[in-house]
């Protein structure tokens, strides 16, 4: 089984899902800054511990520190980024990130057969 998370946020009251003896792989789908130059990328996500200066910031690889703490488990992970334009709260992708889901699918179905 796979678990997919759509934005960091929507796992912070869910963790103990990656503990289920079943889940295999997890991927993490979330928007980020123009400071990365690929408009879509996939990283493996390592279980390691990231300080941060802000007391509301986890980033995946400490987000899944955590859960293999609680877990014990540590199923294959990775991050999914798609370059946002606009980060208001709405149900509609902006024209930029729509034209990007396709290479996003594209990505997780190469990264589920392999």
């Amino acid at each position: 089984p796979l678990l997919i998370f759509f934005g960091i946020a929507t796992f912070y009251s869910r963790p103990t899902l990656v503990g289920r003896k079943n889940v295999l792989r997890v991927c993490f789908v979330d928007a980020h800054l123009s400071d990365i130059p690929e408009p879509v990328q996939m990283i493996r996500v390592k279980s390691e511990f990231q300080r941060s200066p802000f007391t509301h910031h986890l980033t995946a690889q400490s987000l899944f520190s955590v859960c293999e703490t609680l877990s014990g488990k540590k199923p294959e992970t990775v991050l999914l980024s798609v370059r946002g334009h606009r980060f208001q709260f709405g149900r509609v992708l902006s024209p930029e990130r729509g034209a990007r889901v396709p290479q996003a699918v594209g990505l997780i179905i190469s990264w589920l057969a392999a």
